[in-house]
């Protein structure tokens, strides 16, 4: 499978999932962004360059950052130009990175108005008009990394302010659309296949509900399209692709019993961070692994790996020491 990251890409690229996105927690569940109107725009043009000399500034390294997934909306209605920024980890520099990706659309914009075209048929550079508008940019974070977002939302939370000057009242502020999948509050909003994606995360360690859910939405899951699909069993369960088969034309496609699997595996996994969880508060509680073995019932042979790994990484959260443990 590919990367988790060009799955999600390739998801966001259905237009429906795209405008759905926008519609449930931008408009508040208003359909404003409409599929048949959207157009896919060009990435390539609009990234950032990282420039990183040596000590002796001979030799420099440049990293170019793009835009994952940017659409133009072409509506009598609501004309806009909306930006897609899939994240898998926090990225504290994420708010200016946004605010330059919108910038540059911005700036694209302008050079676009300000070309002009003569009458032979060539071209000429003139200042912005007074009546020429741009169209706004507006630009969604979706994070669905299973920490937190402890990053910074705003310009102003990475600024460094002067303690004896109130500047936060006239330094302009750009704030963030961050939408963090595992806490989307109201899901139902959602009217595409996010939905059912949102809401598997949701109860992705809850296993009853997970259970439940998956039972009572099996067929809604089977229809979902192929990216939606891979995107599933990407955030849901890493050890899904051995259930996958691929079709005669090589995608990567859900076999009959793919969403059983994630319900299973998803439960094994909760189990196991409960466990963890478990052993944590014992160990805390200065408990010997004799004593642990003993209150919960286990042999301190099946215990001793958790256990060991947690005294060895104590500031660890319980999803770190499961992921430790399992790629050991």
């Amino acid at each position: 499978m590919a990367k988790t990251d060009e799955l999600m890409k390739n998801l966001f690229k259905h237009k429906e999932i795209f405008a759905d996105l926008f519609n449930a927690t931008i408009f508040n569940g208003q359909q404003l962004i409409k599929p048949e109107k959207l157009t896919e725009i060009n990435t390539e043009n609009i990234h950032i360059e990282d420039s990183i000399q040596d000590k002796d500034n001979i030799n420099s390294n440049i990293t170019k950052w793009y835009r994952d997934l940017c659409m133009r909306q072409n509506d009598s209605i609501l004309q806009i130009i909306l930006g897609c920024e899939d994240q898998s980890e926090v990225d504290y520099s994420m708010p200016i990175r946004t605010m330059l990706y919108d910038s540059l659309k911005y700036t694209e914009q302008q050079k676009n108005l300000e070309l002009r075209k003569r009458k032979d048929g060539t071209y000429y550079h003139s200042k912005l008009r007074k009546n020429e508008k741009v169209l706004p940019v507006l630009t969604i974070v979706f994070y669905y990394g299973d920490k937190e977002w402890d990053a910074g939302k705003c310009i102003h939370d990475l600024i460094q302010w002067p303690e004896d000057l109130e500047l936060k009242s006239i330094i302009p502020n750009y704030k963030m659309n961050l939408l963090w999948a595992y806490n989307i509050k109201d899901i139902d909003k959602f009217k595409s296949d996010l939905q059912y994606i949102l809401y598997m995360l949701k109860y992705k360690e809850e296993k009853e509900n997970l259970k439940e859910y998956i039972s009572e939405n099996n067929d809604n899951l089977q229809k979902m399209n192929q990216d939606s699909h891979n995107v599933a069993v990407a955030l849901l369960n890493h050890k899904l692709p051995e259930l996958i088969e691929d079709d005669k034309k090589g995608e990567i496609r859900m076999g009959k019993n793919a969403i059983e699997a994630i319900h299973d595996d998803g439960i094994a996994e909760g189990d196991a961070l409960h466990r963890i969880l478990l052993i944590m508060k014992k160990i805390q509680k200065g408990k010997t692994l004799a004593t642990i073995a003993d209150e919960i019932e286990e042999e301190e042979k099946d215990i001793l790996p958790i256990y060991t790994m947690i005294k060895d990484h104590p500031n660890e959260s319980k999803e770190e020491i499961y992921k430790l443990l399992q790629a050991n």
